[in-house]
């Protein structure tokens, strides 16, 4: 029986995808769990195992080829063997014997559909055989059709026609897939989403102390070196369980709210920005998220991250202050409606109960989609973030080191 070899889906944001390389070429025989290909996307190169073993057929061979979840790219027979020695007994049927019609292949059984997902796949036409089912049984539910259902189509990137100066260095390089794909996808945010930003300021004494006080320890026991992304998170969290809006999603009719934080950490990699998810980050205590991201994040810069590691994230963490950034008003990471940046800690001049002292400061911004979030949910929101880092005794207490 054949097997097709499916383009995974890619989740919310990730809609195409380019053949890499192929590890083996037609004819092979393949083992399950053999690596066949590696596939990129926008955010990160990743692999496809196969699933059976047997004899593949590669229909989609070239580098770069354009594809998209649910493409069928190659296919596995796994009725063929590997060769062996042929056998000299040969078998003649008696005349009572008569041949065998091979086997029919059962058909491949139909996807379930909750009534709500059948909505949506009728309205926009989607194939339910290239969803995949998150419910009981493989269930197709409404969310994981709304993870997949494309977002409008950003504008094409214009061709600039531009008379290169050779003699004085300037040279022409063709744009990768990925910095087009990350291209399209930052223009198609600010077409789909009304994008504002809120500003605060942060105190970091407390986490400066906090983090001399523990740092050593914490790497001792932990292997790991606690961070600034990670106490931002559990703010983070602890604020998103207060100002739920901030986590959910405007889906056109309708409004997707979580009872869960998974966080989309922005990480700098020599490919580009890739956005790893840290899964429940509400049940979390400190140092399990700073293990989770430290593993994520040497899978990102190494270019391992699969797709599930990289999509389906609530709320994202981006912390420009690393390379020495001021203030910034960061970009949606869509379909979410909120986005933290981060920036430099800075030495200035503050008043506290009437005196002008000098504080390490670090400014917040908070980007959010105006549709769904109004002014005074997001000023909340970043004012709790500030209250859990101006308080992180209150916030992290010592056993969760």
């Amino acid at each position: 029986m054949k097997h097709d070899v499916v383009v995974p889906s890619a989740g919310e944001s990730v809609t195409e995808v380019f053949i890499g390389t192929w590890r083996k070429k037609t004819g092979d025989f393949v083992k399950k769990d053999e690596v066949l290909v590696d596939l990129e996307t926008q955010k990160a190169t990743f692999e496809i195992q196969a699933e059976y073993s047997g004899r593949i057929e590669i229909l989609k061979p070239d580098p770069q080829t354009k594809v998209k979840p649910g493409d069928v790219i190659a296919s596995i027979d796994d009725s063929a063997k590997v060769e062996a020695v042929p056998s000299t007994k040969v078998s003649t049927p008696t005349p009572a014997q008569s041949p065998q019609r091979p086997p029919v292949a059962a058909p491949a059984p139909e996807p379930v559909l909750s009534p709500a997902a059948r909505k949506i796949v009728v309205e926009k036409r989607i194939e339910p055989s290239t969803v995949v089912g998150t419910g009981k049984g493989g269930r197709i539910l409404k969310e994981d059709v709304i993870r997949i259902s494309p977002p409008p189509s950003p504008v094409e990137l214009p061709v600039i026609e531009y008379r290169m100066d050779t003699e004085r260095g300037e040279v022409r390089k063709p744009v990768t897939q990925i910095r087009k794909q990350i291209a399209k996808n930052l223009v198609a945010a600010q077409q789909i989403a009304a994008i504002l930003t809120t500003f605060n300021e942060v105190d970091m004494s407390a986490v400066m102390a906090f983090r001399n006080k523990y740092k050593e320890s914490f790497k001792q026991r932990h292997g790991v070196s606690l961070g600034m992304v990670g106490v931002f998170a559990m703010a983070a969290a602890r604020a998103l369980k207060e100002f739920p809006v901030v986590n959910s999603m405007f889906a056109g009719e309708e409004i997707i709210s979580r009872n869960f934080v998974d966080l989309s950490i922005a990480v700098s990699t020599e490919r580009g920005l890739v956005v790893p998810v840290v899964r429940d980050v509400q049940s979390m205590n400190l140092s399990d998220f700073e293990k989770k991201l430290h593993e994520l994040t040497e899978k990102a810069r190494g270019g391992k991250l699969s797709i599930p590691e990289m999509t389906g994230g609530t709320f994202t963490v981006s912390n420009g202050g690393v390379f020495g950034s001021l203030l910034s008003t960061p970009i949606l990471n869509t379909p979410q409606s909120a986005i933290l940046g981060l920036h430099k800690i800075e030495e200035r001049p503050v008043v506290v109960n009437g005196q002008i002292v000098i504080r390490p400061m670090m400014y917040l911004a908070l980007s959010y989609d105006h549709r769904l979030i109004d002014g005074r949910e997001a000023v909340l929101f970043l004012v709790k973030v500030k209250e859990g880092i101006e308080n992180i005794d209150q916030m992290v207490s010592e056993k969760d080191l």
